[in-house]
């Protein structure tokens, strides 16, 4: 049977890709290169998987999404902010944009991210590096769709928030036949591992012993040293 083809998004580009429920491999974003003043920049790819293994750290379901959708525009608020939770010994929250970050040019995609609870937990000059990933649910195939990007996800004092402006497309998100959105209910999750630079070290230094046994210091200024060697055996007597 031929696979069924589904819009989905990227920060960069749409793109369309066959569904394979079966296959744990769903899409991987190629990285594009922009040239500016003859400079090259490098996106980071995002890749989109699915796995049946559910988020180990936090999940949040939303049992009336278009309900509170409505609340949050009617109140002039744009995002909700889920209970905090620990992950690597560390504080953490899931900051979710129902309807797009406007802060970031975005209304047509849900923006989901992960904030640090309490931005004085990084010293200054500090910093904590960990993999995220952000997982939606597909209640048809009872797969989980993992977004994540290549690079690892930087926080620190000035920067406490990473995530994806455009993690799934409005459009991809409310079409029930996707599986994201089903009878208005929706669950959201993330897996958080710290990298801890806490690894043994281990170093080798190897002296070459010299073909006549003997070694040879040269010592500058050695009469001010004979000085200050008399002076101190006087001193101690």
């Amino acid at each position: 049977m031929a696979d069924k083809t589904h819009n989905t998004d990227s920060s960069s580009s749409n793109v369309q890709v066959p569904r394979k429920a079966s296959n744990s491999l769903f899409l991987t974003v190629s990285s594009p290169i922009e040239v500016n003043s003859n400079i090259l920049v490098l996106v980071p790819e995002i890749s989109r998987t699915l796995r049946d293994t559910p988020p180990a750290h936090h999940t949040l379901k939303i049992e009336s999404f278009s309900q509170l959708s409505s609340l949050l525009r009617d109140d002039k608020i744009d995002k909700y902010e889920s209970h905090d939770f620990e992950a690597g010994g560390y504080r953490w929250k899931l900051v979710l944009y129902p309807y797009g970050n406007a802060k970031r040019g975005v209304n047509d995609h849900i923006s989901l991210y992960l904030a640090m609870q309490e931005a004085k937990a990084i010293p200054p000059g500090s910093q904590v590096d960990l993999t995220l990933k952000l997982f939606v649910y597909d209640n048809i195939r009872d797969k989980l769709l993992t977004i994540q990007e290549d690079k690892m996800s930087r926080y620190h004092c000035l920067k406490t928030e990473n995530g994806f402006d455009r993690l799934i497309s409005l459009e991809m998100f409310n079409d029930s036949s996707n599986g994201y959105l089903g009878n208005d209910c929706c669950l959201f999750g993330t897996e958080v591992h710290v990298i801890k630079n806490e690894g043994n070290r281990e170093k080798i230094s190897i002296i070459k012993e010299p073909k006549n046994g003997t070694f040879t210091w040269k010592i500058e200024n050695f009469s001010t040293l004979l000085k200050l060697l008399i002076i101190s055996l006087y001193m101690s007597d």
